[in-house]
């Protein structure tokens, strides 16, 4: 994901729930993280991209994006 990340979107914590993973960090703006998020949408390996919560702070926004990431070795013939 961090080929993906605009500057100005920081990920700060990346965890699995429920087979899904869970990013979440600041962005300094909403278009850096829509810029983001539609990077990822057509990410080989990445599906149901959908996000789950922002909000503003002092300065920034706080967010939460869920995906799902198929996360099999190159030349591996599953997950």
């Amino acid at each position: 994901m961090r080929a993906l990340t605009p500057t100005g979107v920081n990920i700060g914590n990346i965890r699995e729930e429920g087979g899904l993973f869970v990013l979440s960090g600041t962005t300094t703006t909403n278009q850096l993280l829509s810029d983001f998020m539609r990077k990822a949408a057509v990410a080989p390996g990445a599906r149901n991209l959908k996000l789950r919560m922002i909000e503003k702070t002092t300065g920034q926004y706080r967010y939460e994006i869920s995906l799902k990431a198929d996360c099999a070795a190159p030349g591996a013939s599953g997950p």
